[in-house]
């Protein structure tokens, strides 16, 4: 019976050391972080603002929502209408328009 036991305790530690180093899904990103980026209008170009750097868009970009965002600044809503960005107008990576580009870093 002891015998038994001991083997029930080690069959037990083991299966416990195994289950602490298996990886665990890594968690997802804050959505802060998600919609401090934005493609937006300024000065006539597309720029994709990220992390407080801008960069000229050069082609095409399709958001999560399934939106189009052009490098000429139109973009393409899901039921198919299209619409043109304004100077400073920008639109964040979930999809989300905004009036201006200080505006969309207010509310992130």
């Amino acid at each position: 019976m002891k015998k038994l036991l001991i083997i029930l305790v080690a069959v037990v530690f083991a299966t416990a050391s195994v289950n602490a180093q298996v990886n665990k899904p890594e968690q997802k990103k804050t959505n802060h972080s998600k919609s401090m980026s934005c493609y937006m209008m300024k000065d006539g170009k597309m720029y994709h603002s990220m992390a407080g750097k801008e960069t000229l868009m050069e082609k095409e970009v399709i958001l999560k929502n399934g939106e189009k965002i052009m490098p000429d600044g139109t973009y393409k809503l899901k039921n198919g209408k299209e619409m043109m960005l304004k100077n400073d107008e920008c639109i964040d990576a979930m999809g989300e328009f905004h009036k201006s580009h200080k505006d969309h870093h207010k509310k992130a």
